[in-house]
């Protein structure tokens, strides 16, 4: 146990957010949505979906909606990569607003 030394930032955060994933969580930050992404990329989505709701309908809690959460999108999004355009097209679009004075 002296000897052990933790993994690289990409392997803790990707297996953390899987581990907060088969826990039910829908509430994660966009860098953690990244990561968890990171973990199911090659899994497809509708796969995704159904396990989460398979594992969600066995659990005690009040049954929530993910689809109000930031977890839905680890449903639409194929990978992180997509997820990354979506967001420089939004930045894209928020800086021409900006430009032309309507921000």
């Amino acid at each position: 146990a002296g000897s052990f030394k933790p993994g690289p930032t990409f392997q803790t955060e990707t297996a953390l957010q899987a581990l907060r994933y088969l826990d039910c969580t829908m509430y994660y930050s966009d860098p953690q949505i990244n990561w968890l992404l990171q973990a199911l990329e090659r899994t497809p989505r509708r796969k995704r979906r159904t396990f989460f709701q398979s594992v969600l309908g066995c659990r005690r809690r009040l049954a929530r909606k993910w689809e109000e959460t930031p977890l839905a999108k680890v449903f639409t999004m194929p990978d992180r990569f997509a997820l990354l355009k979506q967001r420089s097209s939004s930045a894209r679009v928020r800086a021409a607003i900006e430009a032309v004075g309507l921000a």
